[in-house]
């Protein structure tokens, strides 16, 4: 069971305004061809509209005929440039800031339960390694190449055990299913997600939201925005922070396996010095420490478990972007630059038993930088559509791990086996793509991205003794590389 509550800002002018429609509503309608009545001076209620409106003469009503600002559109940027949700040539599935409240959408998880086509597997109780599948595209291995594009305000997320996290603040949410290698890259194979968390904005606002569920499940979320200077720079702070009990208990410690807390932050700049150009910074970071997925024996008791260490997951990340548009009548031009580094350190009893058997202990870490050049066609241009661009990253990916093997194994089997693995990417493409409208409702459309990776690795595995008196190499790889160059086209 969970409750839920939200606050804003904006609460009391809202209460009064809708009193204040509800008390309009109850007064006699006056007929559009009829001369407004005089109005005596000791009728107070009358005096009270006539103050509240500061006009002495009635209004027509507006004539009830519809018109295209009652039609609910949603804008959205699948494509990298802003148009309707239903005129994108792609399958979409969209969220609106409405619907995401709506339906408490906090996680990926919560999102693809809603998402045809889209599953997505978080690992057990905690945020060890998320499995996914968009339109039948997995991430089958969590150390292959991912085969989804994830993208938060324009910074890429990559490997398994860090896009599982959590979703504030949001604006939209937008997910494409199909390839979307020309605009997003290789890595987009199977799809891409793209989540757009709020804007500051010119006016002072603040939100915020608190939820409560069973096992002192406690999540709240903050949020503030308004006007450094009017109209020119303007600021946005939001974050969330959660707690929970653990479902399940380690009756051998006499302690929770899983739950944990986390905390998370995110703060926003827009600067416009001229109508042309538009810069906003942005950097958020995240901080989840929380148990171990835990193993239970399927029985009578499906929340108590034996185990010699409960464990532990703490994932830590920041990213910071900085993206620059400069938008005139004949071409708009956006520079996205970004910076975002991960790391998860944990600890799992593997076997599960009262045992000493195997610990699994990795310890995982990865910064990205990249950067993207985009020129384009103007929003206002709609028969002939062009985006042109460049991209550039850079990754580092350190990946440690121990297994430990404790004194229920046999003496020769029993130390530390260490894998330490670190691999080097680059990455280089230009794309471009165009689209024609034809007729009306008919547009084809054309695209081809050239992409060029080079990645470097080393990796090296030793034993070593439970007393540490001796350490033996196993296996050692230095400066394996591979290089690949790819032309991805597009017809449509």
């Amino acid at each position: 069971m969970r409750l839920k509550t939200t606050w804003n800002g904006a609460f009391w002018n809202g209460l009064f305004l809708s009193g204040l429609t509800i008390w309009f509503s109850a007064q006699p309608a006056i007929s559009q061809n009829e001369q407004c009545p005089e109005i005596a001076e000791e009728d107070t209620t009358e005096n009270v509209i006539d103050e509240l409106l500061d006009d002495d003469e009635c209004e027509e009503p507006a004539p009830d005929t519809e018109s295209e600002d009652n039609v609910i559109r949603l804008i959205v940027t699948a494509e990298r440039r802003a148009e309707d949700a239903q005129e994108v040539p792609i399958s979409l599935t969209t969220f609106s800031e409405t619907q995401i409240e709506d339906a408490d959408i906090t996680s990926l998880d919560d999102t693809a339960d809603r998402t045809p086509n889209f599953t997505f597997f978080p690992s057990g109780g905690s945020r060890t390694a998320a499995f996914y599948s968009l339109r039948g595209v997995t991430n089958f291995n969590a150390f292959s190449r991912d085969a989804v594009g994830f993208f938060v305000d324009d910074v890429p997320y990559d490997f398994a055990a860090f896009i599982d996290q959590d979703l504030f603040d949001l604006e939209r949410i937008e997910v494409l299913r199909g390839p979307q290698n020309i605009l997003y890259g290789r890595s987009s194979a199977g799809g891409a997600v793209n989540i757009i968390t709020r804007r500051p904005t010119n006016d002072f606002e603040f939100n915020a939201a608190a939820s409560y569920g069973s096992f002192d499940d406690f999540e709240t979320q903050l949020s503030a925005s308004g006007p450094i200077i009017e109209d020119e720079l303007l600021f946005r702070l939001s974050g969330s922070y959660g707690t929970q009990d653990g479902y399940v208990n380690n009756t051998f410690l006499n302690e929770d396996i899983d739950g944990g807390q986390s905390f998370t932050g995110r703060g926003q700049l827009v600067w416009t010095p001229t109508e042309d150009w538009e810069i906003l910074l942005n950097a958020t970071f995240g901080d989840y420490r929380e148990g171990a997925a835990p193993y239970v024996v399927v029985d009578d008791e499906p929340f108590d478990a034996e185990s010699t260490l409960s464990g532990f997951n703490d994932l830590v990340n920041n990213a910071q972007s900085l993206r620059v548009e400069y938008d005139t009548p004949a071409l708009q031009l956006t520079s996205i630059t970004t910076r975002r580094f991960s790391s998860q350190n944990a600890a799992f009893d593997q076997d599960g038993a009262l045992a000493n058997i195997l610990i699994n202990a990795p310890d995982f870490s990865s910064q990205v930088f990249s950067q993207e050049l985009r020129l384009q066609s103007p929003e206002a241009q709609e028969r002939l559509q062009w985006i042109a661009g460049g991209y550039f990253e850079t990754s580092t990916f350190d990946n440690e791990r121990d297994f430990i093997s404790g004194d229920a194994n046999p003496v020769p089997q029993q130390g530390t086996a260490s894998a330490d693995g670190d691999v080097n990417s680059r990455s280089l493409a230009a794309f471009g793509q165009v689209s024609y409208e034809v007729v009306d409702n008919l547009t084809l459309t054309t695209g081809l991205r050239y992409e060029n990776t080079r990645a470097t690795s080393d990796f090296t595995q030793t034993f070593t003794l439970p007393d540490g008196s001796a350490s033996f190499p196993i296996l050692e790889i230095n400066d394996a590389e591979v290089t690949d160059s790819v032309l991805l086209p597009r017809f449509a």
